[in-house]
């Protein structure tokens, strides 16, 4: 219980409504031993990083920081100015306007007092503060307004105070230190971290660079585009002239920010200002557009293409289109489609068919997006140049997804089963090697005469043998009655019968 009495005795105080009362608890405890034990008890319980530095000598400052400044007259300066800054600090009003008005406190005094009053953040209390400073030193202040305030104002939004500071001096290009960052932020930076309009506003009205860069030469209209501010966007555009181009230290503008996040209405401001829709990551060469499909944000796409950006934009990962149907997002494909991507951009490392027969997503999703592609021209028997490989061979692989579905739709568009990859094999001989194949999947490539007899580039057939070695007793039945040799030897002297017995 002690070090609960210590901690909350003064709030108990509060509680009592009679200052009489109050008045007559503490007669018993000030000028005691016991009103320095109970002082020092309390600031030794207090949270120790908003605590003062040295505890307080009078029970009046611990008063006033709980807005109790008639139990105790403060009896001079010494005691005042403590008091002062606890009240200042909790943003107690009265208690900081009955100790100015009592009390003729110098000038360092005062202007610790302001910048204890940050912490509570009451702007009215702040500019108070300012007032009484300027009616006392008139001429005397003007160089020792402290930089902290002004870094708290910009953070809170405290725009009243900000263009009362401003007028009378104060720089407009301070700089705030804040933990994420490695090196000091703009106040105009802060205010727009921290989607503070209107002080915003004020500090582009007194001159703050709106291009101002930080140290990943991040502005501030890459913050608000990354953040997804449209109201702070359309304000920095109508107050100040930004640089829509510009680049962070990684090449990206506010444009690709906002696209990549999907943030689609700061987007369409951005894009009505001027924003060049095909700039985005210079660096890593990311125009806006291929970033919002690889990301999946269809609204941006859709506000990029509308507004000039270019459909068969490339990334590293590939075209815009690639980079959508990677991830299956067949309304963007549609999208691209209806704009004029093309289905087989040389700028495609892998060919975007073989892209999606080989990818893991969602079985509809997958199949409505190949669909889509090779019903707008998609190349059916396009290749993996390094290998031969079709995208008929690649679905042998797909074994976990729609592989029959997968195989008539190419089919259906006439993939050639009898193409060999470098090795001299067809697709067939893929579908009977790897392990897990889809038997309707193999019955479809029969149905459209695939060469169960096939002779690889050493005049050897391996198709029956594969079969029996890595397929259930399904895939060699229908291997058999479509035709396959059971007599025929591959490179070991041994025919399919041997090895099933073996």
């Amino acid at each position: 219980m002690c070090p609960y009495a210590l901690r909350a005795w003064v709030h108990h105080l509060a509680q009592v409504s009679s200052l009489r009362t109050r008045q007559s608890v503490l007669k018993r405890v000030v000028g005691r031993e016991i009103g320095n034990t109970l002082t020092g008890g309390y600031w030794a319980y207090f949270n120790p990083v908003t605590r003062s530095v040295q505890p307080p000598k009078a029970l009046l400052t611990i008063f006033a920081s709980h807005g109790m400044i008639d139990v105790v007259e403060p009896s001079d300066q010494i005691g005042a100015g403590p008091a002062l800054l606890e009240g200042a600090h909790e943003g107690h009003r009265h208690v900081v306007r009955d100790i100015l008005h009592t009390f003729d406190l110098s000038s360092d005094v005062l202007i610790n007092t302001l910048s204890a009053a940050r912490a509570s953040g009451n702007e009215t209390l702040l500019i108070e503060i300012v007032d009484h400073i300027l009616a006392r030193y008139p001429t005397d202040c003007g160089s020792l307004w402290p930089a902290d305030v002004m870094r708290r104002a910009s953070w809170l939004g405290l725009d009243r105070f900000l263009d009362k500071m401003f007028t009378l001096g104060c720089p407009v290009e301070t700089e705030a230190q804040v933990m994420t960052e490695p090196r000091p932020i703009s106040l105009l930076y802060q205010a727009v971290w921290n989607s503070q309009k209107k002080a915003a506003r004020v500090l582009l009205q007194h001159g703050a660079n709106i291009n101002y860069k930080t140290i990943q030469d991040n502005t501030a209209m890459h913050l608000a585009a990354r953040n997804g501010d449209a109201d702070m966007i359309k304000m920095l555009i109508e107050t100040a002239k930004p640089n829509l181009e510009g680049t962070s230290n990684e090449g990206s503008t506010p444009l690709y920010q906002a696209c990549t996040w999907g943030h689609h209405k700061v987007a369409e401001l951005l894009l009505h200002a001027g924003a060049d829709p095909n700039m985005g990551h210079q660096k890593g060469e990311w125009p806006p557009l291929t970033s919002a499909t690889y990301e999946g944000h269809q609204r941006c796409v859709e506000l990029l293409l509308q507004h000039g950006a270019d459909p068969n934009s490339s990334s590293p990962e590939g075209s815009a289109l690639f980079c959508a149907a990677a991830w299956s997002h067949t309304n963007h494909c549609q999208i691209l489609l209806e704009a004029g991507a093309k289905p087989n951009n040389p700028d495609d490392e892998t060919p975007i068919i073989i892209n999606i027969v080989c990818s893991f997503t969602n079985e509809t999703t997958l199949l409505n997006t190949m669909r889509l592609l090779v019903g707008k021209g998609a190349n059916a028997d396009s290749q993996i140049s390094s290998l031969g490989m079709t995208a008929l061979m690649c679905a042998a692989y797909n074994t976990s997804g729609p592989q029959a579905e997968i195989v008539d739709t190419l089919l259906s568009r006439n993939a050639n089963v009898q193409h060999v990859d470098k090795n001299g094999d067809p697709a067939l001989y893929h579908f009977v090697t790897a392990k897990g194949s889809n038997p309707r999947a193999l019955e479809l490539l029969l149905q459209h005469g695939a060469n169960t007899n096939y002779l690889d580039l050493d005049q050897k057939n391996r198709i029956l043998h594969n079969a029996v070695q890595n397929q259930p007793r399904e895939f060699v039945r229908i291997l058999l009655e479509n035709g396959a040799d059971p007599n025929l030897r591959a490179k070991a002297p041994f025919t399919p019968l041997m090895l099933a017995c073996g």
